[in-house]
């Protein structure tokens, strides 16, 4: 099996465990996994997914995955205007989180619940995408505490 070959199916047994689990495997979830002793041979290969963008590390060393682990497939194209058939082929796929994610390290997802910004658009059980690294803006719709 070719090196690419490996690490790409070493990547993919880290995403399925991200999935399966809705957290990123520790280093010694990851050594278990691929039958490694060494916790170094760990460090070693994230450092390689590191390089590749693939993940990244915050402040205390918990790995996060950079871009979308489900990619959407791009099918075909489809006309704007006049009515025409859309002819479905693969042609790509796009991670939306590359759309949507500035700062993966400071973004996280909370779910709505209540109904006081139903006219802003947000209703209850929406998924909302928050970055905290972005200072609030006149207008801009904001999760803060207030008194405590």
């Amino acid at each position: 099996m070719r090196q690419d070959e490996k690490i790409k199916e070493r990547v993919n047994a880290i995403f399925h465990f991200y999935h399966e689990n809705k957290r990123m495997p520790t280093y010694s979830e990851i050594a278990e996994m691929f039958g490694w002793r060494s916790k170094n041979a760990v460090f070693k290969f994230i450092e390689k997914l590191v390089k590749l963008n693939i993940i990244e590390k915050d402040q205390k060393g918990k790995l996060i995955p950079t871009f979308c682990l489900n990619p959407l497939k791009v099918l075909g194209v489809v006309e704007a205007g006049f009515p025409s058939p859309a002819e479905e082929e693969l042609l790509d796929t796009i991670s939306l989180d590359r759309w949507l994610i500035n700062n993966p390290t400071s973004t996280f997802m909370l779910k709505v619940t209540g109904v006081s910004m139903s006219e802003a658009g947000i209703l209850p059980n929406d998924v909302v995408l928050v970055d905290r690294s972005l200072a609030p803006k006149n207008g801009d719709i904001v999760i803060a505490q207030v008194d405590g």
